[in-house]
């Protein structure tokens, strides 16, 4: 990391950076960028845990509901 000067807090470390399956090192920007336009109703998020690239977010209430609509 760095501080607000630009200057490196600790170094990155020595090893070479873990790369996805499509060549990307960095992709903290793709998980800023989500907004609630992204939110999607229960039946949306049973289909996109398996489709969407980042998965679904829900919360504890949903949790049990949005299990038990999974396919087998």
């Amino acid at each position: 990391m760095k501080d607000p000067m630009g200057n490196w807090i600790e170094l990155p470390p020595k090893y070479e950076p873990i790369v996805a399956e499509d060549g990307n090192t960095n992709n903290l920007n793709e998980y800023i960028a989500m907004s609630t336009n992204d939110v999607g109703d229960l039946e949306s998020m049973v289909n996109d845990v398996y489709r969407n690239k980042h998965g679904v977010v829900i919360n504890e209430t949903l949790l049990p509901v949005f299990f038990s609509r999974l396919p087998e």
